[in-house]
């Protein structure tokens, strides 16, 4: 490691360390800036060194800073409705971290290495010790629900700005059909929450945030994941009816306007023949093929990912029960079986989680996921207060897309998902104490 990069962790220790002193809140603020890249404008490599300290170990280190600082309050987090659930979680983190070194296929240092994404399962524990108050709770969820929608503006603007915009910012974009772009933006899943929050706060009559609604609504539509537009549709009805709760009637109409829409075009695409290429490719675009990928298991988006998931198949069916743990590149596994690739795979979240913990510990999550599911629609259901009836909507709906798009996507292993989720998680579980000890 050269001067540069030990300088670089010195100052962000630093400065980390000085955040946490001063407010708390501000500490989550200063993490979605390390995530989203300071809002696109710090290209990541300026500040990380790639391999060993990047962002996912930054914002380790505030987790790290969280449990130093407050770590006396932890014990208080037995008592929490997700405390066992995810202690579960924390077993496969430790089984993945000591599999391959029992195997010998890892050292240690290779296998925390590859574990990085995983450990952001930790951020639940810190976050619930280092948040004090319900005003800094409060003010923790604006800043993320604001950057849902600093996010989705960014997506709506990068449709008519273009290149011309995207060129000013370190993040991936692609142009995509007719006019639109495709913009890469990391953990972006932060609109998701964002927009459950807002649509369940609409729903149950707590706010009525509809611009904001719209433009989350929008964001979400042009990430161009497919499958996770159909879940959260999916998601949103099925929190909805299980909750039990009496809906704002304005809900309705939203839902009618959404469902014209897509009828709409549906029927433009199909009764329309003399016009229907473009719209057929419009509609394929944003819902038919998403539909197909998420029913039929057989659609283009999914038979791509079989086909370039088919060598670490092969590999799980060495050790499909037990799976291989955290197997990093550079490890002796690594480069023996599969040299420049990673064992993991982001876009076969099913196989990326069988591969680390084979088949009974991919069973053992699923269950673990559908609990917390239960748990927090009992809470949605139960609770007297209107801000822990919002939350637990948001993270139970939130949780639900997760496991509906695994197929394409690891939401169970991976940072991009795991880090804003566990982060909400970690609020709700510490809001939910403090209530109930006032």
């Amino acid at each position: 490691m050269d001067l540069w990069v030990f300088a670089t962790i010195i100052a962000f220790v630093l400065i980390g360390a000085i955040i946490v002193l001063l407010n708390r809140p501000v500490a989550i603020l200063f993490i979605f800036l390390l995530a989203s890249q300071f809002m696109g404008l710090v290209n990541p490599m300026a500040y990380a060194f790639a391999g060993f300290f990047d962002i996912q170990a930054m914002i380790a280190v505030f987790m790290a800073l969280f449990l130093l600082s407050s770590g006396q309050k932890l014990p208080d987090i037995r008592k929490g409705k997700f405390f066992f659930p995810m202690l579960v979680f924390v077993f496969y983190y430790i089984y993945g971290v000591l599999l391959p070194i029992i195997r010998e296929h890892s050292s240690l240092f290779h296998a925390v290495k590859a574990s990085e994404d995983f450990i952001m399962i930790f951020m639940y524990f810190s976050v619930f010790a280092f948040f004090q108050s319900e005003q800094d709770i409060k003010r923790a969820w604006g800043i993320i629900i604001g950057f849902g929608i600093f996010y989705s503006l960014f997506e709506i603007i990068a449709q008519f700005a273009g290149a011309h915009l995207l060129a000013h910012f370190h993040y991936h974009f692609r142009a995509d059909r007719f006019f639109f772009w495709k913009v890469y933006l990391p953990f972006f899943t932060v609109i998701l929450i964002a927009f459950f929050y807002v649509f369940f706060s609409l729903s149950f009559r707590i706010s009525n945030r509809i611009i904001a609604n719209i433009i989350l609504f929008f964001g979400l539509m042009l990430t161009f994941y497919r499958s996770y537009v159909l879940a959260t549709i999916v998601s949103s009805v099925f929190t909805v009816l299980m909750s039990k709760r009496k809906l704002n009637p304005m809900i309705w109409g939203y839902g009618l306007v959404v469902g014209i829409v897509v009828l709409s075009i549906l029927i433009l695409t199909f009764a329309a023949p003399g016009r229907s290429t473009t719209m057929m490719q419009f509609s394929d675009t944003f819902f038919i093929s998403g539909i197909v990928d998420f029913l039929s298991h057989s659609g283009h988006s999914l038979e791509v990912r079989d086909k370039a998931a088919a060598d670490r198949k092969k590999i799980l069916n060495q050790s499909p029960v037990l799976g291989f743990g955290f197997i990093d590149k550079e490890s002796s596994f690594g480069k023996r079986v599969l040299g420049k690739n990673l064992l993991g795979f982001i876009d076969k979240g099913d196989l990326d989680l069988a591969l680390k913990f084979g088949r009974l510990g991919a069973a053992t999550i699923y269950l673990t996921v559908l609990y917390m599911i239960f748990v927090m629609i009992k809470i949605t259901r139960t609770t007297p207060y209107t801000s822990i009836m919002i939350k637990a909507s948001t993270l139970s709906a939130t949780l639900l897309v997760y496991l509906l798009v695994i197929p394409v996507h690891g939401t169970l292993t991976y940072s991009f998902s795991l880090m804003p989720f566990l982060i909400c998680l970690g609020l709700l579980e510490k809001e939910i104490y403090l209530l109930s000890h006032n």
